[in-house]
Parts: structure tokens; sequence; C-alpha cells
């Protein structure tokens, strides 16, 4: 595929989808004030069943363009339904062929597409979980001046941006093995009676559904009670350790502190919880936020209420945040000015502080969540 051809894919895909995906957001803007948590749940379904037939498309499209086999699987927020509308996509091309620099190659242009599409700041706001696994390689990868990466094709090339400090998830993506087998040893590994990680359960076949066979044949979900009294009291201390609560007079904080303290340990610790009941709930057939909805015996519909008026409450910090042009980042030293966020969420919401609607919000969904597990 030419530099030519390829531009006139990106820029069909960025006709096709762009407005659609983006007016989401503009027209949640336009709700904010009294949007229900149905309709928010609407608005980034609409977000992920956009992106998903995107990379249907675009597996087809670069399937036939190079020839060759793999897959394409989904995993983090888009694959367990809690994604906003600001949310990284956690992508994953996989193949069971020796052929990883092709795959990375038709990864890394199907990923600028979605990035142009999407407007997202950096190409690392794309990411597959592979770099989790030993990596297999120790190329050095040629980053050039203000951390851009290229595309190359046979007539030219692209330069591609990435956030601040991303040099490292750039190095393990370009050394990581994209083999599935790899893939489902280690999900296998990482559960089971000793370990337990939602992320193990997490994972979404978008497009070449039949490598979901193999995965199905060779992943051994743990689904016993064993130890669960362990999990159990070890998430019951990790919630009760996490006692950080901001001072809402608080005027200045770091980025990747404020992601820290209310969105990454918060929803880490929901998802475990998640984790825990999908091991002990066999009503809930699918590890999606909507099937435990739906299908737990164990799980009151009040937590799932809880967790997605926290989820709103941080959709409404990034939509502050990329007004300023600005992601909600665990590698950005930036630091906010509080009063400016709130100038901003008082105009949105008519509230006056969103570090007190954090913490509210934060400590009615953990309390709810100590209240379950002590149930157990």
């Amino acid at each position: 595929m030419n530099l030519e051809k390829y531009n006139m894919i990106k820029d069909k895909f960025i006709s096709s989808y762009r407005d659609k995906i983006l007016g989401l957001r503009e027209y949640y803007e336009f709700k904010i004030y009294d949007i229900s948590i149905e309709e928010f749940n609407m608005l980034n379904r609409k977000y992920r069943n956009y992106i998903i037939e995107m990379i249907n498309e675009l597996g087809c499209i670069f399937k036939d363009a190079y020839n060759t086999d793999f897959c394409i699987a989904l995993s983090g927020s888009l694959a367990r339904n809690t994604n906003n509308l600001f949310s990284d996509i956690d992508i994953n091309y996989l193949t069971i062929l020796n052929n990883f620099e092709t795959i990375i190659d038709i990864e890394d242009k199907i990923n600028y597409i979605l990035q142009e599409v999407l407007k997202f700041r950096g190409k690392d706001k794309l990411h597959s979980m592979v770099v989790y696994l030993p990596l297999i390689d120790n190329k050095k990868i040629n980053a050039i001046e203000n951390n851009e990466y290229i595309l190359n094709f046979v007539d030219g090339k692209i330069k591609v941006k990435c956030r601040e400090n991303a040099e490292q998830l750039m190095y393990q993506t370009y050394n990581s093995t994209r083999n599935i087998y790899d893939v489902v040893k280690y999900f296998n590994k990482h559960d089971n009676e000793f370990n337990i990680n939602e992320w193990a359960y997490c994972f979404k076949f978008i497009f070449n559904k039949e490598y979901q066979k193999i995965y199905r044949e060779h992943r051994n979900e743990y689904r016993k009670s064993n130890n669960i009294n362990i999990f159990i009291d070890n998430l019951l201390n990790d919630i009760r350790r996490d006692d950080t609560y901001l001072d809402e007079n608080t005027i200045h904080i770091e980025n990747a502190y404020l992601k820290h303290i209310y969105k990454t340990t918060v929803l880490f610790n929901f998802y475990k919880l998640l984790a825990i009941f999908y091991r002990i709930d066999k009503n809930v057939s699918s590890f999606n936020i909507d099937y435990f909805f739906k299908e737990s015996i164990m799980l009151d519909k009040h937590l799932f209420n809880l967790f997605n008026e926290y989820l709103k409450i941080i959709q409404d910090l990034q939509l502050i945040l990329d007004k300023k042009d600005i992601d909600l980042s665990s590698h950005s030293n930036i630091i906010f000015n509080i009063n400016n966020i709130n100038e901003i969420y008082k105009v949105l919401t008519d509230r006056e502080n969103i570090l007190s609607d954090l913490n509210i919000k934060k400590k009615k969904l953990y309390d709810e969540c100590i209240m379950i597990l002590r149930r157990f």
C-alpha cells in the first residue's frame, strides 16, 4: 500500500466517522447539566460501537492489502463496557504466524487512522496489553525529536507524535510478542487459585473471530472459590488504605497524581471486586459490566448506579481538560490549577467544586463496595 492510497483510506474514515464520534462529546456537553445515567450509558455505548465498526472495516482492508492473517481484540474499558467518551483504546493485533513485523506495521497504520479520526493527542492513546508480557526482542526504536515515530511507505513516510514520557511504552510495544498463544498462556498464568486479575477475563474479539476458537480452546478460565476469602480480605484492606481525598480548597495538583487518586486506584479496586464475584457468581456468563448488571444474583443494581455516577464525574473532568487540550494522564507531570478547572465545571454543571464532588462519589462507591464484601 502506497502513501497516496493510505491517505485516501484515512480521509474516508475521517469523513465517515469523526463528526459522528466527536459529536457524542458535544451532545454530552449540551446535556451535561441534567443527563440521566441511562443516556450517559447510551452515549458511551455508541462511542464503543463506532470504534468497533471502524476496526472491523479497517481489519478487512488491511488483511486484503497485506494478504496475511491476524485478529484484533479489545481489552480494557472497551472490552468490559466501562469506557467513557475520552477512553484510550486498548487494542491487540495477534496472529498464529511468525510475521510479527508485518503485524506491527499493520497495527501502526490502522492505529494512526483511529488516532486521526478520534483526534487523539498521541499514538500511545492506542496500546496493546502485550507490553506486559516478557519482551521477545531488544530492538532500539529511533524516536526522533519531540517523541515522534515513523510510518514508512514505499513512496514516503508519516511522522506520528506520542504524548510526553511515552518512550518506554513505545520500546515495549515494538519488542513484544504478537502470538495469540503467548497471550493465552499469560492469562492462564495470572488467573488461578493464587492469582485473581480482572484483565485476565477482559478480552473481546472484534475482527477475524476465528481466533476466538483458539482462545477458547486454550484459555482456562478459573471460576472456583478457592482462596476467595483471602482475595476479599486483601481488597477490603486495599480500599481502606485508599483514604486519599484531596481537600476541596486544594489549588494545585499534578496531572498524574490526580489521575492516580481518583481514576486509576478507584477503578482498579472496583474491577477487582467484579473479578471476585465473577469467580463465585456463576450466573454471570461474561466479564462485562452489562452482563453483571443483568445477570448477577449477588451484586445489587445500586452498586452499578454508584459506579456510573462516579464514571460520569471522571468524564466531566476529562471533558474540562480536553477543552484545555490536555489528557488526564499517568505519565504527565503538568500541574493543574483547580480553580481554573472549577470555573469551567461551574459553567458546565452549575456545581461549585469538582474535588468535593469526586470525594463524595468516591466515598459512596467505596462504602458500597465494603458493605458488599463484608457480606461474604
